[in-house]
């Protein structure tokens, strides 16, 4: 099990970058952008398979399973770190809620990351 940092803007600009309160275009992780720290990460492994023939661009498209004990939770746009690598969480979690047949509630929410370079 891992853990992670969620780093997320307190806006965007509307061109969808994120800014500071004085509207100036700043990198996640930096400026005050820390949300918390994820504990007990599940990491359903980024693909990183050839995208193209050429094999010069790969999928880096994941899952990251989130206890749902932990009071942090990410949210689509927030960057998620874990060992150094940055990840771009994208929607709402999936098969979050409780199991439609026993009523079970689940133990983990399932993110989609993708590996970023900002």
């Amino acid at each position: 099990m891992a853990t992670g940092t969620i780093y997320r803007p307190l806006r965007r600009n509307p061109n969808g970058d994120p800014v500071d309160q004085g509207g100036n275009v700043i990198r996640i992780g930096a400026n005050g952008t820390e949300v918390g720290t994820v504990n007990g990460l599940v990491l359903g492994g980024p693909n990183w398979q050839p995208a193209n023939v050429r094999g010069n661009v790969v999928d880096t498209t994941g899952l990251v399973g989130v206890p749902v004990s932990e009071p942090v939770q990410p949210t689509h746009g927030d960057l998620l770190v874990i060992d150094g690598v940055k990840f771009s969480v994208q929607g709402p979690p999936q098969w979050s809620s409780a199991n439609t047949l026993t009523g079970t509630p689940r133990r983990y929410r399932w993110f989609t990351v993708t590996a970023a370079a900002n």
